[in-house]
């Protein structure tokens, strides 16, 4: 007589945890859109996360042109060229440590850089030219559909950067996201038109570098925000039912094919 076996209980792995919850990930951004103004006080955390190093690239990114007139300026061709190159390779990885600011990470200029691939820089500048032909092609149509298209425009640089996607496959993925957030994206480039009008008092020139420095993450933050709430839509997949009697279904076998 064969002694009576005890059914093998199924064998359930512990979940495996990244250290980060929701609250941990969301605290960077807003769970609600507060509106354009309300914004600052995020893009003002995200920002005074690495602030030396965006200073630096601020600066940078608005000296180029004159700093390279300066040196090639007996070559226009290739101070033009240069000028361009430079100013890619910091916009590129301005963004790049604005989206990690943003996402509560504090990253050094060296790693952003080297977290950039070659082949980006060449897709960032089909990007820059894609983008001129299509605003321009709009602009040729009216004002209207000009400012109808460019706020759908926006958010391509950080799909690109960020998700390493091409050129048109960005374009696509900011027109998508963009879809009924478009009162936000005006809202950040009145906010920014509205700090840049301090200029044209002497006094209110400081205030004003100080203030669109700090809103400079502001598009960082809406790209997350939307980004998450897409994730948030997105359906999960559903996990295979387990039996709960500790003893496992038989599986119905399936046909072979071919």
């Amino acid at each position: 007589m064969n002694p009576q076996t005890t059914p093998q209980q199924p064998t359930v792995m512990p979940p495996v945890t990244t250290g980060l919850t929701a609250e941990t990930v969301q605290s960077n951004i807003p769970i609600t859109w507060p509106g354009a103004w309300h914004i600052y006080k995020y893009s003002k955390q995200a920002v005074k996360r690495n602030w030396g190093i965006l200073l630096v690239l601020f600066i940078a990114d608005s000296l180029v042109s004159l700093i390279t007139h300066v040196i090639l300026g007996k070559v226009p061709g290739l101070a033009l060229l240069v000028n361009y190159l430079v100013s890619f390779i910091i916009q590129i990885v301005t963004i790049v440590i604005l989206i990690a600011c943003v996402r509560g990470r504090k990253i050094s200029f060296g790693e952003a850089l080297k977290s950039v691939k070659p082949i980006l820089y060449l897709r960032y500048f089909c990007n820059i030219l894609l983008l001129a032909f299509v605003l321009f092609g709009a602009l040729l149509l009216l004002i209207v559909p000009f400012f109808i298209v460019l706020p759908r425009l926006l958010l391509t640089p950080y799909f690109l950067v960020d998700k390493n996607m091409g050129p048109l496959e960005a374009i696509r993925a900011s027109w998508a996201s963009s879809k009924g957030n478009v009162g936000k994206l005006w809202g950040i480039i009145g906010a920014t038109l509205a700090m840049t009008l301090l200029v044209i008092t002497i006094i209110g020139i400081p205030f004003a570098l100080y203030f669109i420095f700090m809103y400079s993450a502001a598009y960082a933050v809406l790209y997350e925000y939307i980004t998450q709430s897409e994730n948030k839509t997105t359906p999960a997949s559903v996990a295979p039912v387990v039996p709960t009697n500790g003893s496992q279904q038989p599986t119905t076998p399936h046909p072979v094919i071919g």
